[in-house]
Parts: structure tokens; sequence; C-alpha cells
């Protein structure tokens, strides 16, 4: 749906004079990247006022986002997937932090930022297929998300010596932890595919 509106409304642009026939592929890519984009930000929206989830959904995409833009990790094939696959994730987490975590909620943080310190140290950025990265930025990638770990875990930790307002940095932590644990499986992922190729390719 979304590649077929895109491309519609870029070749209206084009019969309309308004962009060049050669740049209909470049909009329509632009386009379902910004449909596609909006589409998420609704969904996860609605979400998170009907559940009473508002502060809680900043928090976990206050992590979330700007670790998957430095370290990387699972990237699918077409939009459809992708959006499947966020907002799956999106609701595992709202049930965690609506039925989970509650009499243990310090040892869940403190787990949660242990396991995402030490993937994302060994492993980021990882690069997936369907999203290439430069190799020349790769080592800035790597000593970015080191940096970003260290401050993010001070910052939950300091939310967790507040008491009233441990969910957020319980919400911090698992945005952090789904990042990390998406650049582990992108890693299991990129190794099966390597195996699976026919020597020499």
């Amino acid at each position: 749906m979304i590649p077929f509106l895109s491309k519609n409304i870029s070749s209206f642009l084009i019969a309309n004079r308004i962009i060049a026939a050669e740049e209909l592929d470049t909009y329509s890519y632009c386009f379902e990247i910004l449909f596609a984009t909006v589409l998420n930000f609704l969904a996860i929206c609605v979400l998170a006022l009907a559940t009473g989830m508002v502060a809680e959904t900043i928090f976990f995409l206050a992590a979330f986002l700007p670790f998957r833009r430095l370290a990387g990790g699972y990237h699918a094939k077409n939009h459809a997937r992708c959006f499947v696959i966020l907002m799956s994730v999106y609701i595992l987490f709202l049930l965690i932090m609506k039925f989970g975590f509650y009499l243990h909620i310090d040892v869940a943080i403190n787990l949660c930022l242990l396991l995402s310190g030490i993937l994302i140290f060994l492993l980021a950025p990882i690069v997936d297929p369907n999203k290439p990265v430069a190799e020349k930025i790769v080592f800035l990638l790597k000593r970015k998300s080191r940096i970003m770990v260290f401050v993010y875990v001070l910052a939950a930790k300091a939310l967790t010596a507040l008491s009233a307002h441990k969910n957020w940095a319980l919400s911090l932590s698992l945005g952090i932890l789904t990042v990390a644990l998406s650049l582990a499986a992108t890693m299991v992922k990129n190794k099966i595919t390597a195996h699976s190729l026919p020597c020499g390719k």
C-alpha cells in the first residue's frame, strides 16, 4: 500500500511538472519513508494513549531511537514487515510494563542495563544487508555507541534512585535492551546467511 501510494504521488508530481521524470524512484522512496514513519508514530501514539503509558513510551523511545540509529540492528525487507515487527516489540514492551517486574523492578533494571551494555559494547554497530553502512564510519559509530551506553546507564541509575520513577528507568532500560537484542539477532542472521551461501559467492 505504501509503495503504491508513494509511486502514485510521485507520478502526479511528474505529470504536473513539479519534479523531473528521472526523479521518480528517488521521490517514491522518500515518500515511502515519510508515510511509514508517520504510520509507525501514529500507531504508537494511539497505543500509548489507550494504555496510559505515554511517559513510559517517551522514555522507551528516547533510548530505542538514538541507539537504533547509531548501533544498527535488524531491518525488515519491506515496510509492512517492519511495521509488524515494531508493533510487536512495542506491544511486548507495554505488556511488560503493565504486568511484569514490579516486585523486582530494581533487579530487572540492572539486568537489562548489564546485558545491553555487554551486547552493545561487543557488537555495535552491526550492519544489516538491507541497510548497508560505509566502512569509514563504522569506527565512529562504535565509539559513539559505547559512550552513549555509559551515559544512558547513568541516566537509568539516576531515575532508579527516584523511587517514584523507577518505571521510567525500566522503560529506558528496555529501550536499550531492545536495540541490543536486535544487534544479537542480526549477527546470528548474518552468520546463518553467510554459511548458507555457496562457496565463492
